[in-house]
């Protein structure tokens, strides 16, 4: 987790308590899903704590950010105590860099924790501001908004300087979750021990001391509970239920289920079948079964219904949606055309998007809206209807954006429904913009592709291509993209040697100098252009050769000539009036930086935010153009 980034957001962030609970030797159980943001502190007792599908079993003074729309569930045997400060949290836009940390990192959706090296200290602040805002002074909720500030700050700075650490996830259940997730998988004790990163010795001793059995045999139950309901419902055979249920062959499956139930398959379903069972599986639901689809069927609680559920619902989203877009149309203007179009049988098929849920969408969808992808969508020859306020911005972007609407920042859903899409593409992933996400989905068909999940921008386009059918398009122009870089190694040949080695630095208002590697500016200047980079890079690209991962890193100014090669880029980011920007001013005064060889020799390219800041197709290709210039420029 960058601590530094989310320390920066909550430098310019608002913040306002919207109410603080504190119950001392509680032994309620909590089941809801967050309003708000806030803050869990549990000061004593021992609980078993799930804040989305990561689980926590605590037995010490630990702290939890619970992100807005997160399923929070604490379940004890025992009495414990704990503080919760709900509150609602808003950055405030000093500059786009700003805007660009909250969107990659969403600090009020992010779950986190702290298990702080001085607890009494956090437990005193905590004692005075609870004291505080119980006598409902506005003067004194003055002072717990103060307090709160300090609390967050506290945390961070924790966690930044190592003395405090994240609270260790609990393997037992975690385990115990997977097995419940993946039951119609082949699942291995190996494979789930190496997810965990343990050892199978470990996993088995850490599973039976908490739930009194084994991992395998916990699994065998559930398959054989889920087996019974499938053969009550007499719509699938016994190999395809064995198939389902992740077993090696119809007879293995056989064997197991007499073994735990003392039938056979086939007995059992003569004896059950003709029972009234919940399970049913039949073609009014259009669920047409094989074992890639039953394989999604359990997800969570009540998962044995969910993919039918889903199925059918996804049966009859569209043309309820296309009803629901002519009802609104009625209200306010009469198209008979859209009408006619709106009212056709619409040709679909299903997908699995980013985040692995089958979601039904057009082929051919006409009438895209996105929060983050317009550049991939117009770089596809598919621009949407619709884009986020953010991504409209940009200069670079002026001459593609012709009868593209903005649909705010944050997202306004009633401008979204406007736009009478019939495919959303968002960012918004389960579990850290829920809310959002569930928004969308009343609208229309919408898939999620999470943004720059440690993969490249290539990757990132190929996702969005593989939704929508573009595939063939993405390879095109990725293709085409890198054909042009490889011209563009010829014009600048003999400018810059084959040799030498080039930095890319960024500074950032009175921020540290960050250097770049693989990614947005880098993917410039070292993938396309193939300049070298200095041996700091050079290790980083080895440990990630897909230039996914590493973007940037903060350097002390003293360190600088050890990470400068013969050439220097510099990315000096303005953010507006006022200090900001004047670092860069600051360093070129000072002897360290005129006694670089780079200096020197006058080896320095300057570059313009826009477009190098931004790591998108659109971008990408404007800074290779404006790349070449700026190094010919250099060597007049």
């Amino acid at each position: 987790m960058n601590y530094e980034a989310y320390t920066l957001l909550w430098e310019n962030t608002y913040a306002k308590v919207k109410k603080m609970e504190y119950k001392h030797h509680t032994t309620t159980a909590i089941k809801q899903t967050m309003k708000h943001s806030a803050l869990l502190i549990i000061t004593e007792g021992e609980v078993d704590l799930l804040i989305g599908q990561q689980p926590y079993r605590v037995q010490q003074f630990s702290i939890f950010h619970v992100g807005k729309s997160e399923l929070l569930q604490i379940k004890t045997a025992k009495s414990f105590s704990y503080y919760m400060i709900y509150y609602k949290g808003d950055v405030l836009y000093v500059d786009a860099f700003i805007q660009h940390l909250h969107i990659e990192y969403r600090p009020f959706h992010t779950s986190f924790s702290c298990v702080p090296a001085n607890p009494i200290a956090m437990e005193l602040l905590l004692q005075d501001m609870y004291i505080k805002w119980k006598t409902g002074s506005f003067q004194e909720h003055l002072f717990v908004k103060a307090l709160f500030y300090e609390l967050i700050y506290r945390i961070f700075q924790e966690l930044t300087e190592g003395k405090g650490k994240p609270h260790e996830i609990d393997l037992a259940e975690t385990a115990r979750l997977y097995l419940e997730q993946h039951v119609h998988e082949a699942i291995t004790m190996q494979k789930l021990a190496d997810s965990l990163k343990i050892s199978t010795r470990h996993l088995l001793r850490i599973f039976k001391e908490r739930y009194g059995e084994g991992p395998q045999n916990y699994l065998q139950q559930l398959r054989i509970e889920l087996a019974k309901r499938y053969l009550q419902s007499n719509q699938l055979s016994i190999k395809e239920v064995a198939t389902a249920l992740g077993y090696e062959d119809e007879y293995y499956f056989s064997r197991a289920f007499k073994k735990q139930v003392q039938i056979a398959p086939s007995t059992y379903r003569l004896k059950y079948a003709s029972e009234t069972s919940d399970f049913s599986i039949t073609n009014d639901n259009h669920f047409h079964y094989n074992k890639n689809q039953l394989a999604q069927a359990i997800r969570f609680e009540g998962r044995e219904h969910k993919l039918m559920k889903q199925t059918f619902i996804n049966s009859i989203r569209l043309p309820f949606l296309a009803g629901l877009i002519l009802l609104l149309g009625a209200c306010g203007y009469e198209d008979e055309q859209e009408k006619t179009v709106a009212s056709e049988k619409i040709a679909t098929h299903i997908v699995t998007d980013g985040v692995g849920r089958e979601v039904e969408i057009p082929i051919e969808p006409q009438r895209i809206v996105t929060d983050q992808y317009l550049e991939i969508l117009v770089a596809l020859d598919t621009p949407p209807v619709g884009a986020g306020e953010h991504v409209l911005r940009t200069d670079y972007m002026k001459d593609y954006i012709d009868g593209i609407e903005s649909i705010g920042l944050p997202v306004n859903m009633e401008s979204v429904l406007q736009l009478k899409p019939d495919l959303i593409i968002t960012t918004a992933e389960p579990g850290k913009e829920a809310e959002k996400l569930e928004g969308l989905e009343k609208i229309a068909p919408t898939v999620v592709v999470p943004w720059l999940n440690g993969e490249d921008m290539y990757a990132q386009m190929r996702a969005v291509a593989k939704l929508i059918g573009k595939e063939q398009q993405a390879d095109e122009w990725i293709a085409n993209l890198e054909k042009k870089g490889q011209e563009a190694q010829e014009q600048i040949k003999g400018i810059i040697g084959e040799e030498e080695t080039v930095t890319i630095m960024m500074t950032y208002g009175k921020e540290q100098p960050r250097i770049y590697g693989g990614r947005n500016i880098g993917h410039v200047f070292y993938r396309l252009l193939g300049l070298n980079p200095t041996p700091f890079i050079q290790e980083k690209i080895k440990e990630d050769p897909n230039f996914g991962s590493f973007n940037n890193e903060d350097i002390s100014l003293e360190v600088l000539p050890q990470y400068v090669g013969n050439w220097l880029i510099v990315l000096d980011y303005k953010s507006g009036d006022g200090d900001d920007g004047k670092t860069m001013s600051d360093i070129k005064e000072s002897a360290l930086w005129k006694n670089l060889e780079a200096v020197k020799n006058n080896h320095v390219i300057y570059l313009p935010q826009d477009p190098f800041f931004s790591y998108s197709p659109i971008a990408i290709e404007q800074s290779l153009e404006s790349a070449i210039s700026l190094i010919k420029e250099r060597a007049r």
